[in-house]
């Protein structure tokens, strides 16, 4: 997979994220693994491609905190979007699967940065 079609694949990811964080929980598709899941799963994916892709410490830890703190701002905007509220625990799922994507996502530095 080329770098490329990496960052477009992590820029789709971001859309979809913010896309179904700002709609109205009346059109939103949920999960029978509840929202804590979702937002793992989401984030994760967030932590994980710039992981793979950046040589950088200094950026890479910048897209995470970018993230996370676009996580929380979400999350504070839900408090105004009908069918929505603010949780802390979806702020914590957000955090730790960006951390924990990060972290995954590492091992595969070397092997994308060696294919291109």
């Amino acid at each position: 997979m080329t770098k490329r079609l990496l960052l477009m694949v992590w820029t789709a990811l971001l859309g979809l994220v913010i896309l179904f964080s700002l709609l109205p929980g009346s059109v939103m598709p949920r999960q029978p693994s509840g929202g804590a899941a979702e937002h793992f799963l989401a984030y994760f994916g967030l932590g994980v491609i710039p992981a793979a892709l950046m040589r950088s410490w200094r950026r890479l830890v910048g897209v995470v905190l970018l993230v996370i703190s676009m996580g929380a701002l979400l999350e504070l905007l839900q408090r105004y979007i009908p069918g929505r509220s603010c949780e802390i625990w979806d702020l914590a799922a957000d955090g730790a699967g960006a951390i924990l994507g990060l972290a995954a996502g590492l091992p595969w530095r070397r092997k994308v940065s060696e294919k291109l």
